[in-house]
């Protein structure tokens, strides 16, 4: 994917060189750092200096889900836009634990980063997101118009260890957690 900032810096009357100055960075290491699939911290230093948010570093897609980014502590997470290539996953509510159930075994096995999302009822846009380093699982919802909720869930690693429940118990608890939330929502 070609990001747009050639474009916005020639909207601001600015070349390469000039953002690698204002990034205290030679250009041609901006430049390689730039390509292919760059780090995130690179992309949230290059946004500011241009004073975008970096969501408009990318180009639009048509049809797209709203790009920002998620910001947790010192770690950064990009939502970046994606085409709609087919209908967007539907969870009904009597499969919805189970397959909130497999995500979350799939989370306690991963070493990276993992999501879902899709519909509610096919009506309420819900991500869910895993984060194994931080071991943190992510829900967001959107029960009412523009009015997000995002919930964490980080699991107790001493009371799983001291009643040695198993990961298919633990995913079956936390997709519970996220159900009744979720119903509490609507």
């Amino acid at each position: 994917m070609e990001l747009k900032i050639y474009e916005i810096l020639k909207e601001r009357g600015m070349r390469m060189a000039d953002l690698a100055k204002k990034l205290n960075i030679d250009q041609s290491n901006l430049s390689a750092s730039l390509k292919g699939n760059p780090k995130l911290s690179t992309l949230v230093d290059v946004a500011s200096a241009l004073g975008v948010e970096v969501r408009e570093l990318f180009p639009e897609t048509q049809p797209s889900f709203t790009a920002g980014t998620l910001q947790m502590g010192e770690r950064h997470y990009v939502l970046v836009p994606v085409e709609v290539s087919e209908k967007p996953y539907i969870f009904r509510s009597a499969r919805f634990l189970k397959e909130v159930e497999g995500f979350v075994l799939r989370c306690l096995k991963t070493d990276g980063t993992i999501s879902l999302c899709g519909l509610y009822e096919g009506a309420y846009p819900v991500a869910l997101l895993y984060d194994n380093k931080s071991r943190r699982l992510f829900l967001s919802f959107c029960p009412k118009g523009d009015d997000y909720t995002t919930i964490v869930y980080e699991p107790d690693d001493k009371f799983i260890t001291k009643y040695h429940y198993t990961d298919e118990l633990v995913a079956n608890y936390i997709a519970r957690n996220i159900m009744n939330d979720i119903e509490e929502l609507l």
